[in-house]
């Protein structure tokens, strides 16, 4: 049975797209029959469901997440806090193994100036003015950041059309 390589080069995804008739073989010492294997499983338009951020305290969390920022709470478990943000899940939680501020949280706020100015009234500490990132014909894409009280790290980040 006739074995297929992926070359290493850029290139080969415009020679051979998905579904020619060259099939990529993920391990090499494995034959792929296009007949009857179907493609491997990949991460490719699926949707992230659920972040995790870790936390010293988890009640100034809960705090923080729920009472300032004013994300629903959907349920507690061994301190653990799980909050809705759009179709994604918050877990806020304690993490041994884990320090807080290893990433960033970006949330879509195209009412960035308002939204900044509530926020600062509930005692968020923003880094500093909204700057721009991005200007475009039709508008600005702003990025402002703050952080938690674990120090990870937070941004609003909204497109402000002219």
């Amino acid at each position: 049975m006739p074995r297929s390589r992926a070359p290493a080069d850029a290139a080969h995804a415009l020679r051979y797209p998905p579904g020619s008739a060259l099939t990529l073989d993920p391990f090499p010492e494995v034959t792929v029959n296009p007949s009857t294997n179907p493609a491997p499983p990949t991460l490719a338009g699926r949707k992230l469901v659920q972040v995790a951020l870790t936390t010293r305290d988890p009640e100034r969390s809960k705090r923080f997440y729920r009472d300032v920022l004013g994300l629903p709470l959907l349920f507690e478990v061994s301190n653990m806090t799980f909050y809705q943000m759009g179709e994604l899940r918050l877990m806020v939680g304690v993490e041994p193994s884990m320090m807080p501020g290893g990433s960033v949280l970006y949330i879509d706020a195209p009412d960035i100036d308002t939204l900044s100015g509530e926020l600062e009234q509930r005692g968020v500490h923003f880094g500093g003015a909204a700057s721009v990132v991005q200007r475009t014909e039709a508008g600005e894409l702003k990025l402002r950041e703050f952080k938690d009280p674990d120090g990870n790290s937070l941004a609003l980040m909204g497109f402000v059309p002219k």
